[in-house]
């Protein structure tokens, strides 16, 4: 079966940033996972993204690759370090 591909992006530099992980855990625990491909990108609070296994209170602590979203048009997706 087909699934949709799902970036899930949370935190960030902004003073919401616990807000934001803690609608991600509330997303990655509610979502349709035989639907949806999922990957979570989480933002830490100095700006680096990192694509982790789960958003989760301490997910700095298991962030892995640093991640960005493609800027070229030609190259679509998620580009992984």
């Amino acid at each position: 079966m087909y699934k949709l591909k799902i970036a899930v992006l949370f935190g960030g530099c902004s003073e919401e940033h616990d807000v934001s992980v803690k609608s991600a855990m509330e997303v990655a625990a509610n979502i349709n996972k035989e639907k949806y491909q999922l990957f979570y990108i989480g933002i830490t609070k100095s700006g680096a993204w990192k694509l982790c296994d789960k958003p989760c209170r301490d997910w700095e602590n298991y962030a892995g690759s640093p991640a960005v979203i493609s800027p070229d048009r030609r190259t679509h997706g998620l580009l992984i370090q």
